[in-house]
């Protein structure tokens, strides 16, 4: 039976020193009154998505917040503050921090002209803050998105992870966006006075299993295309 009242955080781990730094900060989190926190790591997922499905299918946890290894999440009210949003919108399936309000026709999300939210981001040559369209404040004010980036995603619902479709390190995030909207949720991300996460990924180059993700989606998203802005392409 889903616990309402509990928040469990996922996390697939190949790096003992990066989770441990992650765990850390998770630790460090205010946990509001008559909240219980739980912690699943997957050590052994061969890609995110499986991880993730596995994870999910193990947790009674009615909010769970699925990040990367190496996302540290710094702003210390975070719990607090996702659980409001989600309990004062029932509509609101799935929460992320930085994202695309409209996905471009090559459906990567940061080469959209609609960016927005922010992150403090570790590119290995120091932080630096990426910061688009901010959000204005008011009470659980958020921008209604098609895609968010995978170092965090929040969710109050459960849907299946596309396992079937991304076996790997790649587009999961964006998938997972438009099985949300499929379901008839929304993505949001939230206003955040500054960052709620650093995301200590360093400079990853585009591969070809990268490519051939963002073939698949396009293809398995092309009905969703009047919402999504998004074409049918394969790996290039």
């Amino acid at each position: 039976m889903i616990n309402p009242n509990k928040l469990a955080f996922i996390c697939c781990v190949n790096d003992a020193k990066l989770f441990e730094e992650c765990l850390a900060f998770i630790n460090a989190l205010d946990i509001p009154m008559g909240i219980v926190v739980d912690m699943i790591p997957i050590f052994d997922a061969p890609g995110i998505a499986v991880g993730y499905q596995r994870a999910m299918k193990q947790s009674n946890a009615k909010y769970k917040v699925y990040l990367h290894q190496d996302t540290l999440i710094i702003h210390r009210k975070f719990i607090e503050d996702i659980i409001h949003i989600f309990r004062n919108n029932s509509s609101i399936g799935l929460i992320g921090v930085i994202g695309a309000k409209e996905l471009p026709e090559n459906a990567i999300w940061w080469d959209s002209t609609e960016k927005t939210g922010k992150v403090f981001l570790n590119t290995g040559r120091g932080i630096d803050l990426l910061d688009y369209n901010p959000i204005p404040y008011s009470d659980a004010t958020h921008s209604v998105v098609e895609a968010v980036d995978g170092l965090l995603l929040a969710t109050q619902v459960d849907l299946p992870w596309r396992d079937d479709l991304f076996a790997g390190w790649h587009f999961y995030d964006s998938s997972q966006c438009m099985e949300v909207i499929r379901a008839g949720y929304q993505v949001v991300i939230p206003h955040q006075d500054s960052p709620w996460c650093l995301h200590d990924c360093k400079i990853a180059a585009i591969s070809y299993s990268f490519q051939e993700a963002r073939g698949i989606f396009c293809a398995e998203y092309s009905d969703d295309r009047k919402t999504t802005g998004i074409t049918t392409g394969g790996a290039e």
